[in-house]
């Protein structure tokens, strides 16, 4: 029964997707909904985890995130100092091609970042796939960035990271205005659509290891977020 509300929820969905973040994607087909609907669900407590579906666990991670009661599924990013670590919540569950669309505003302030992230914190630290949307962050390049982070440091000693760079593009990002993305990882490729372009790229190695995380993390500054899915991927031709 379950199977059958959730199909029937699927194609109703598809029905009604909106034509701004419904990107024609390249390396393929969306396939199936398995996250949506999911920021109004991010726990209000410090780290907190929560069962989101039969996919994904959701845990609300640092900072606080304040609901739009006039939007539903729209979130602020708001910092709080005490948790030593800017506004980050995350989905973990195991996933292997995923295409992911949001939208994402940033508000003027001395650092006005997005992150999303794709990990396997067992397997790999740090991140194997960071893309950044950065109007003015000076911790990476301005623009829209693909790398990766790996630690290089042992447990015990003081964290030291390696940072390998896919893609660079020095775009100018306007803050105060939504910012649709819809990104695509299939095997070791990866696309970006953002403001009307698409950007694709190669990160050797990505489809070796299994992934088990997707992070969404903000700079300080009340930025906010709304419309994210997750889907999974039909491959189109050898995407794997």
């Amino acid at each position: 029964m379950k199977q059958v509300s959730a199909l029937i929820f699927h194609l109703l969905y598809l029905v009604t997707l909106p034509a701004l973040v419904a990107e024609e994607t390249v390396l393929g087909d969306r396939d199936r909904l398995i996250a949506i609907d999911f920021l109004d669900k991010i726990p209000s407590e410090h780290r907190a985890v929560a069962q989101l579906n039969e996919t994904f666990r959701i845990q609300s991670g640092f900072g606080r995130w304040g609901r739009q009661a006039e939007e539903a599924d729209t979130v602020e990013a708001i910092y709080v100092p005490e948790h030593g670590h800017v506004p980050a919540f995350s989905l973990h569950g195991d996933y292997h091609a995923v295409i992911v669309d949001l939208e994402v505003k940033l508000t003027a302030s001395e650092s006005s970042s997005f992150r999303i992230t794709l990990n396997n914190q067992k397997l790999f630290k740090n991140h194997l796939l960071a893309i950044w949307l950065n109007a003015n962050n000076d911790f990476v390049k301005t623009g829209l960035l693909a790398e990766q982070v790996k630690r290089v440091s042992k447990p015990t000693e003081r964290m030291k990271v390696e940072r390998k760079d896919f893609l660079h593009v020095p775009l100018s990002v306007e803050t105060g205005v939504w910012i649709p993305m819809t990104i695509e990882i299939v095997g070791d490729r990866f696309a970006i659509h953002c403001l009307g372009e698409r950007y694709e790229g190669l990160a050797a190695g990505l489809s070796a290891i299994p992934k088990n995380r997707i992070g969404f993390t903000f700079s300080a500054g009340g930025h906010q977020l709304r419309n994210a899915k997750v889907w999974s991927v039909k491959p189109d031709g050898d995407g794997n």
